[in-house]
């Protein structure tokens, strides 16, 4: 199976996703049709199928950072504000801050520091197992 369906510079189109698509809107669609035979309210329908899709999406992101989370644990946060709050972010767990209006040579100099404390926390803490 071919992994994207389209490639257009920097856009991807993965089969998986227009397959997936495809077949929630072939779902629907034929749930429509069966609720129009039985006499079930269309507009209920939709509701439900609309309310599953979107839980679907909330429920998969969740589980994602679930079985993730050392990885998204490692990385620092970089907090970017409107106010001077700084002790507030640092509080909750931001490696840096930035306030606006962003300066371009002071965001870089935030990421090169970030990504500097992520690849001292790979080296780290959790030993990988023999292979």
């Amino acid at each position: 199976m071919h992994p994207y369906i389209l490639h257009f510079g920097s856009i991807f189109l993965p089969t998986f996703g227009v397959l997936a698509a495809i077949g929630l809107m072939a779902a629907l669609f034929l749930s429509l049709r069966t609720a129009a035979i039985v006499g079930l309210s269309p507009d209920k329908l939709w509701n439900a199928g609309l309310f599953s899709i979107l839980s679907a999406f909330v429920l998969s992101r969740l589980l994602l950072i679930v079985t993730n989370l050392h990885t998204l644990l490692s990385y620092p946060v970089l907090l970017l504000t409107v106010s001077d709050d700084v002790q507030k972010g640092r509080e909750l767990g931001a490696a840096g801050h930035l306030t606006k209006p962003i300066n371009r040579d002071a965001l870089l100099r935030a990421l090169e520091r970030c990504c500097a404390l992520s690849q001292q926390d790979e080296g780290q803490g959790y030993e990988q197992a023999p292979a």
